[in-house]
């Protein structure tokens, strides 16, 4: 069987990598293609086709994602959109595609390529020369407990009362409790991200050795332009000089609330003033659990686990792929240099 592999034209794909979405996912790129291929601040992807003579059977893309390493800025590619038809997915046609797309991480188009892969596609990374940063945790704090005894309790009533006095027994043991109200800070909820995001940015991206960019800009595209999800944002503000401390992005699933991105001034007081001030928050809004994925820090995790969050998913992984002669490379596989979550990928 011969095939070819070629870089896609932007302004006249869309049509047939919406085909190849519909026919292998039942789903559709209206609102994304516009968002993601052609509005990305970061600038425009680089996109695979894979054709069996002049019909397209597959695609992959990288996704161009800014990214700082010890104050450096680097381009990263985000891997993503790897689809390729029923018919041609033995490991032939579809390691070829990934091989080429791994091609262009040469240091002119990018530094570095990320993937937060599926079960059936990371073997065909981990083949093509992708390694295994680490598990993106999902960990889970929950704040009612209602809908877990339901689960288990066929009386209504009783189970109520027993979800109010288990309720009351978490709130009191919980650790926000003792943080909450100690610090001079108020809360907001903007509609989009101004330029404090900005001064926040500038402030952590010194910090942490490995993060993706969180500019207003970037942030205002990825989450209040995205087509397909709606996100809330949480701000803790300075009360005197208005500054801000630290946020959350979050969206909420069936009273489940799930956080895209967090960022404060540091991993500790201020990520406990943080922490405690949007439980509340979710606590009062009658939200049964909070859920956060990443991969950063032991610390990062373990102030989670602190705050009553436990592992409840730990079966996706993060990949990464540089050239062997990267001076980066040693720096990039200890995955205690990331801080990586949801809003780093592509979706």
């Amino acid at each position: 069987m011969k095939y070819s592999i070629s870089k896609a034209n932007l302004q006249t794909v869309q049509s047939e990598i919406g085909s190849l979405w519909s026919k292998n996912f039942g789903d559709s790129l209206a609102g994304r293609y516009s968002w993601i291929y052609q509005n990305n601040p970061s600038g425009p992807p680089n996109c695979l086709l894979l054709k069996d003579n002049e019909h397209v059977v597959g695609a992959t893309t990288l996704f161009p994602r800014a990214i700082v390493i010890n104050r450096k800025c680097y381009k990263a590619g985000i891997a993503g959109d790897f689809v390729v038809d029923e018919h041609y997915r033995f490991l032939g046609p579809a390691l070829s595609l990934q091989k080429s797309a791994i091609s262009y991480c040469d240091g002119r188009n990018f530094d570095l390529l990320i993937a937060f892969p599926t079960q059936t596609s990371e073997p065909v990374l981990l083949r093509a020369g992708y390694r295994v940063l680490g598990e993106f945790f999902g960990l889970t704090k929950p704040l009612h407990s209602y809908y877990y005894l339901k689960k288990h309790f066929d009386i209504p009533i009783v189970t109520r009362m027993l979800a109010e006095s288990i309720d009351l027994l978490m709130e009191v043991r919980s650790k926000e409790k003792y943080y909450r109200g100690q610090s001079r800070y108020t809360v907001e909820t903007p509609r989009s991200f101004d330029r404090r995001f900005d001064t926040l940015w500038q402030k952590v991206s010194a910090q942490l050795p490995i993060v993706g960019e969180r500019t207003s800009r970037y942030l205002n595209w990825r989450f209040k332009q995205a087509p397909h999800k709606r996100y809330q944002i949480f701000a803790l503000i300075e009360e005197k000089a208005r500054d801000l401390f630290g946020y959350v992005v979050y969206s909420v699933t069936e009273k489940k609330s799930s956080v895209h991105d967090l960022l404060c001034l540091n991993m500790g007081s201020s990520l406990d003033f943080l922490l405690s001030e949007f439980l509340f928050y979710q606590r009062r809004r009658g939200i049964d659990s909070v859920t956060i994925r990443c991969i950063g820090p032991k610390a990062l995790v373990g102030r989670l686990k602190e705050y009553g969050f436990s592992i409840r998913d730990t079966k996706s992984q993060i990949l990464i792929y540089a050239p062997p002669n990267s001076p980066l490379w040693p720096y990039l596989i200890d995955k205690e240099n990331w801080y990586l979550m949801p809003c780093d990928n592509d979706v």
